[in-house]
């Protein structure tokens, strides 16, 4: 366009140069005429000279003229050849120039086309976001919004324009202090919050962009609000379901981890295994299966491990030694299976702690050996009763024979007492086994039995342990059970030997009356005042440590090897004196032993009484007596001996004899004394039969043993009196004098 402007400034020029031409043929030619007419004259003097040259002039100045005249006209023809050329080359360029404008002018529309129609596509593509998108200013001033905002405010797009975004989403007067927009402006960078917007009525993760202008300036901000109520909800959900099952798992009762059978590493432990063993989460997570469990059973655990790896192995229950972070040992019972852990096969197991059901079964083992050995001292008890009876009966009965014989007298009277020290002993078998049930309170002193029990222990204490006794004699009497005195005493002298069993050691018992007052402080607070017998046993063994002592008289606690005790001991020997209304105590001290103080209330006797014999005369009379006893020895013991005592006696060893005899004359018999266990009939059975014919017949049930009766049993089924056995004359004497006097006979 520059080009085309200066060759048509450039036109005017041209047109004078023709018109110079023109100019200066004229000027050439006025100035020829003056000029040559002027020279002719000054230099020809003469006309005609002067008229021809006058005519040569004329041709001179035509050729000159000419030539002139074609010197410019050609000087003008080819400058304007060149002009002409210069045309061609500016049209050229002109149509150039038009053509690129041309397309120019396409190519702008095409663009402002284009332009129009991504603006289109952008606000249609804004409009279309799901999500509440608005444009705003620095100033919150919202420029643009579109239609999810605009529904999502309950507003037309165009009438929330202009407005302050804070005012319409939070209905506020000012931007809160979380706002993302208000911390954007602060920081110049992209920000994101979530935000609980009122206006929206939910909860929205809120983006902030800023955009910048040439000088760096925010010019606007792109504010989009993405609802999150139904993620944040299904996170809470989710959030709340891991809660329950990380409850769930951390206080199931049973341990539960997940390791990588690769190299043993815990993945994963709930909280009762960090009770069970006593590591920390964090360092479980650091250790190794290996790491815990006793060094005899890694082979055992590798094998496992390589058949999770490798065999897919399935489920498989184990015990293993737990070795604890306090060096303890535990016994862990482990179910494990395969299962994939984040994309890995791992291990995972539920643990329980074996330790106290092992020790169960232990101590239910060993209750079944006690039961087996119950049952067997029954069955012995009965039978050895049976020949006590027959001892001591005719041991009774050959008293009456040798009378006047006083060496011979002596000599029974030993065998008597042997066979009551024997009763006794059956008493404290059946006790010991706990069959027995026959315990009956009474006066008794203590230091006989003592001594009993120091006899029993002499015997089975090694050479180490050395029995130092301080026994007082002249103390007063205590009302209790002699066979539980005896096991009282067994017990706590055990327990003392068992403590000194490795170095050994002294073994003292001591036995001295001691008083409590009301104004002094007590023994044990638990003791009311008065006088009491003070039984103490002593050891100078390992002692009890401290945090156990309480634990002692707990049922089935024990600090002895398995096998060795069952825990009920101490249990038993409290039971025991609480029932007499006594206490016992415990002092030990590490490495010096320990000191058991039992103390039983005194009993006010005169202490010349001798409590373990009597002179009272033994019962008589005249009644008429059934007596039945499978043993044929026992029948004729208690036939002889019944009948010197008056009564008239008829026996049987065969209880189905025995009804027979009945049926036939009821009315001849005031009472009847039965064995108990006897074949064909037992003597339960054969009363029940008996009491079919004539209900109002007193009856004795007898004994050696009977795990089927006792006295509760035999007088709800309406037996007069029970009596256990080995019998003495003394004993049946009394109780049938009592049985036939409480039924209306007389005695003669």
């Amino acid at each position: 366009m520059r080009t085309a402007l200066s060759e048509e400034e450039s036109y005017p020029k041209k047109r004078l140069r023709v018109i110079s031409i023109v100019a200066a043929y004229a000027l050439f030619g006025g100035l020829w005429i003056i000029l040559s007419d002027r020279l002719l004259s000054f230099f020809i003097k003469d006309a005609e000279t002067i008229t021809r040259f006058q005519t040569y002039k004329g041709w001179f100045y035509v050729v000159i003229t000419s030539l002139l005249l074609y010197l410019l006209i050609s000087l003008y023809v080819k400058t304007l050849q060149n002009l002409i050329l210069r045309l061609k080359d500016l049209v050229a360029e002109r149509d150039d120039h038009l053509s690129s404008l041309s397309k120019e002018i396409s190519g702008r529309e095409k663009a402002e086309n284009e332009v129009f129609t991504a603006q289109r596509y952008w606000e249609d593509t804004f409009q279309a976001i799901g999500h509440a998108v608005t444009i705003v200013d620095a100033d919150y001033n919202i420029l643009m919004v579109n239609l999810a905002a605009a529904m999502a405010l309950g507003d037309s797009v165009e009438h929330l324009k202009g407005k302050k975004c804070y005012q319409l989403f939070h209905n506020s007067e000012l931007p809160a202090d979380s706002c993302p927009l208000k911390k954007l402006l602060e920081t110049g960078h992209l920000e994101l919050a979530e935000i609980a917007i009122e206006a929206l009525g939910g909860t929205y993760l809120v983006s902030c962009t800023p955009i910048f202008d040439e000088e760096g300036r925010i010019k606007k901000i792109i504010h989009i609000a993405t609802d999150i109520s139904e993620k944040k909800k299904i996170e809470e959900a989710l959030r709340q379901s891991e809660e329950r099952y990380r409850m769930l798992v951390d206080n199931v009762f049973f341990g539960l981890f997940i390791a990588d059978p690769s190299d043993g590493r815990f993945l994963f432990i709930n909280q009762k295994l960090h009770e069970m063993c006593g590591y920390s989460k964090e360092e479980f997570l650091s250790l190794r299966a290996w790491d815990i469990i006793h060094p005899g059973e890694h082979q055992m655990l590798s094998d496992r491990f390589e058949e999770i790896l490798h065999a897919g192995a399935d489920t498989s229950i184990s015990k293993y030694t737990c070795i604890r972070k306090d060096n303890s040992l535990i016994r862990l019972e482990i179910s494990s299976a395969p299962v994939i852990h984040e994309g890995k096969v791992a291990l995972q197991a539920l643990v329980n702690d074996a330790t106290q059901s092992e020790e169960l079964e232990g101590r239910l083992r060993q209750a079944q050996k006690m039961e087996a050995i119950g049952t067997l001292a029954g069955g012995i008890a009965h039978d050895f009763n049976n020949i006590l009876t027959a001892i001591i009966g005719y041991g009774e009965l050959a008293e009456f024979h040798v009378y006047n014989n006083p060496k011979g007298l002596q000599d029974l009277k030993e065998i008597l007492k042997a066979g009551n020290r024997a009763k006794e002993l059956v008493k404290q078998i059946l006790a010991f086994s706990r069959k027995s049930e026959y315990y009956e309170l009474m006066p008794i002193y203590l230091h006989p039995i003592i001594k009993e029990v120091l006899k029993l222990l002499r015997a089975s204490l090694p050479a180490t342990i050395e029995i130092r006794t301080s026994i007082a004699e002249e103390s007063d009497a205590v009302i209790a059970d002699p066979t539980q005195i005896h096991q009282v005493l067994m017990n706590l002298c055990t327990n003392a030997a068992y403590a000194m069993m490795e170095k050994g050691g002294v073994l003292e018992i001591t036995l001295s009356e001691v008083e409590t007052f009301t104004d002094q402080q007590l023994i044990d607070p638990e003791l009311t005042p008065g006088k009491y017998i003070m039984l103490t046993v002593s050891d100078t063994g390992h002692g009890i440590p401290d945090e156990i002592i309480g634990k002692i008289f707990d049922p089935y606690f024990t600090t002895k090897k398995k096998d060795v005790g069952t825990g009920m001991g101490l249990a038993v020997v409290q039971g025991i004196v609480k029932s007499y209304g006594g206490r016992i105590s415990v002092f030990s001290e590490k490495d010096k032993g320990s000191t058991f103080a039992v103390y039983f209330p005194c009993v006010k006797r005169d202490k010349s009484e001798n409590l373990e014999a009597t002179d009272d005369p033994i019962p008589t009379g005249h009644e008429r007596i059934l007596f039945i006893d499978d043993e044929v020895a026992l029948s004729s013991l208690w036939k002889k001996t019944l009948e010197s005592l008056g009564y008239s006696v008829e026996t049987t060893s065969i209880s189905p004899d025995a009804l027979n005899i009945f049926r036939s004359q009821p009315e001849d018999f005031d009472i009847i004394i039965t064995d108990m266990t006897m074949p064909h009939l037992t003597g339960a059975d054969l009363a029940m039969q008996i009491r079919k014919i004539r209900p109002d017949i007193p009856i004795i049930l007898c004994t050696g043993y009977s795990s089927s009766i006792n006295e509760n049993k035999a007088k709800a089924m309406g037996i007069n009196a029970f009596m256990a056995k080995p019998l003495t004359t003394r004993e049946l004497a009394k109780r049938l004098r009592e049985v036939l006097d409480s039924s209306g006979l007389q005695h003669g």
